[in-house]
């Protein structure tokens, strides 16, 4: 299942650190997309945009290497807040 989180708002750096939480490669993602290695680096290096055809094929070869869920081991713990009611006296 794809992540309702789409490529277009993810930066090309929140995919690289993705791709070495994972052991991914640009080639090995570039090969899962069928395009040149080059064409994903730069894509993800801001130096080109895809377009439609390209970023379905990156996105698919993201959900096929589980880059597209969030590991929630590396993300901060959500704060705890507690509010006081106005009626306790």
């Amino acid at each position: 299942m794809v992540s309702t989180e789409s490529a277009l708002e993810v930066s090309g750096e929140e995919v690289r650190q993705r791709m070495r939480r994972q052991g991914v490669t640009v080639q090995q993602l570039a090969a899962e997309a069928g395009l040149p290695a080059p064409e994903v680096s730069n894509m993800l290096n801001g130096r080109t945009w895809p377009g439609a055809e390209r970023l379905a094929r990156l996105e698919a070869a993201m959900a096929r290497l589980h880059l597209d869920r969030v590991d929630r081991r590396f993300l901060p713990p959500t704060p705890t807040f507690r509010i006081k009611s106005e009626d306790a006296s």
